[in-house]
């Protein structure tokens, strides 16, 4: 059987909000045939163009996952892509991952991989869809003044009292967990912000 080496998630790994976006960017659960790698990530091109190394891997897009939830996630995985390394379709230079995973996905995909192959990747994405409909998995956002109204005063006298502004960034912002889901876009600049009006004074 083919060996998966897991990378685990850690806090709030899986999101990325880019100043300029309206949206989070997009997330991805990935399997490299060639390594037995199996992590989950996120897209950090713009433009969401197709990243080259992108094309020797299988990918599931997923939405921003608590840590807990994510990891939970791939480990479920690990047994599933074990099974479609050992007998899923063997790939070379004429069929990539990327290209593969296209015509598994159509209605010959029975023909042109092994019954096991087929089960395997099947049931990943039943497990990934059954995680996306979990919402109160994913990771939320908000701005530093709607999350923190009611901690400003405290915020600023701990200012006045030496507390740096990234040590707050660490205790104020949600570190990924399925108990702390909360990410805050703007926290660092917002914290910068009051430290300012403290030293205005």
């Amino acid at each position: 059987m083919s060996s998966i080496t897991l990378q685990p998630v850690v806090g709030t790994a899986l999101y990325c909000h880019y100043p300029t976006q309206s949206e989070p960017q997009r997330c991805f659960i990935a399997l490299d045939p060639r390594s037995g790698r199996l992590w989950a990530g996120f897209d950090g091109e713009i433009s969401g163009a197709t990243l080259v190394e992108s094309l020797n891997w299988y990918e599931w897009s997923i939405s921003p996952m608590a840590e807990t939830v994510a990891n939970a996630l791939l480990e479920s995985i690990v047994p599933h892509a074990e099974v479609l390394l050992e007998y899923g379709l063997v790939h070379d230079d004429d069929c990539s991952p990327y290209e593969c995973e296209d015509r598994w996905r159509d209605e010959y995909l029975d023909e042109i991989c092994d019954c096991s192959g087929y089960v395997a990747i099947r049931t990943i994405d039943e497990l990934v869809h059954d995680a996306e409909t979990d919402t109160d998995s994913h990771l939320q956002a908000s701005t530093a003044e709607a999350w923190l109204w009611d901690e400003v005063a405290t915020i600023k006298e701990q200012l006045l009292a030496g507390q740096t502004v990234s040590n707050l960034y660490r205790v104020y912002q949600g570190d990924g967990s399925d108990e702390d889901r909360m990410y805050i876009n703007d926290l660092r600049e917002w914290l910068e912000q009051l430290e300012s009006e403290v030293k205005d004074r």
